[in-house]
């Protein structure tokens, strides 16, 4: 701390003796002191007040002002005060110079679509352009109603007669009859015959035994023999005789038979078979 000293000015000490007197009730009249005979010793300790010196006195006590003191810690913030009322719109400033151009902004959402406007004038017809590539095929149309039947046409030229088609020939012509067994079914003649397509004919001729009947004899053929082509029966007597013939087509991609079985109820007649087999280029029905 700054420390300083206080020296009395002569005012000063006037004033200290003037207030002595008036303390100790002693006329100024009936003292008389000498001069400069009052100090400091001769003054009571805390006698003179503030109140009694005169206002040089007070002014002359005062020293100078000393140094000033550290700032203390800021107060705690007050409560704000009420807002004052609205001051007067001020006139308008001049305008300042204009600003640069700030940075653009992002790209905003798009808008919805407006309404479609009209359409505008059909503008002049430009160039042909290059031709295109060929689209798909579209989607076929609905077939259209059938028109009237058209006139018949003329007759046209026969074609050149083809070439010859493969024909072979197969024959069987067993030596001896078959006899046949009572209420059975026994097979009186069986080829094999290679791959293609034939048409059949088997002639039966029958001698009868001591029962007149009539024999059923029926005619295979196929792959495996088992496609039945035709079958016939005839009346035979005791000692007599008659035929059957039976045919058939039949087309086999592997090996074929042909076969001929008859069924009797007496025993005692007996077949005599001949089949004949043409292979041809293809059968068809008629």
């Amino acid at each position: 701390m700054h420390r300083f000293s206080f020296r009395p000015s002569p005012a000063m000490v006037v004033a200290c003796v003037a207030l002595f007197v008036a303390i100790g009730g002693v006329s100024y009249a009936a003292v008389s002191l000498p001069k400069n005979s009052v100090g400091t010793k001769q003054i009571k300790s805390k006698a003179v007040t503030k109140a009694k010196l005169a206002p040089d006195a007070v002014r002359a006590l005062a020293g100078k002002a000393g140094p000033a003191g550290p700032r203390g810690e800021a107060g705690a913030t007050g409560a704000p005060g009420a807002a004052g009322a609205k001051g007067a719109t001020g006139a308008a400033g001049v305008a300042g110079p204009k600003g640069d151009a700030g940075a653009t902004g992002p790209t905003g959402a798009t808008g919805p679509t407006g309404a479609t406007g009209p359409t505008g004038a059909t503008g002049p017809t430009g160039d042909t352009g290059q031709k295109g590539d060929q689209g798909n095929p579209g989607t076929p149309g609905t077939p259209g109603t059938p028109g009237s039947k058209g006139d018949k046409g003329d007759k046209g030229d026969a074609g050149d007669t083809g070439p010859i088609g493969p024909s072979n020939a197969y024959g069987y012509h067993p030596s001896g009859g078959t006899p046949l067994l009572p209420t059975a079914t026994v097979t009186v003649a069986s080829v094999q015959l290679p791959a293609g397509a034939y048409a059949v004919t088997a002639s039966l001729h029958l001698t009868g035994g001591p029962t007149s009947e009539a024999p059923l004899c029926t005619l295979y053929g196929g792959p495996n023999g088992s496609t039945t082509l035709d079958s016939g029966s005839a009346s035979v007597t005791s000692n007599s005789f008659n035929s059957i013939v039976l045919q058939g087509e039949f087309t086999s991609a592997s090996t074929a038979t042909v076969s001929v079985s008859c069924f009797s109820y007496y025993l005692g007649t007996s077949v005599y078979p001949d089949i004949q087999a043409i292979k041809v280029g293809a059968v068809s029905a008629l």
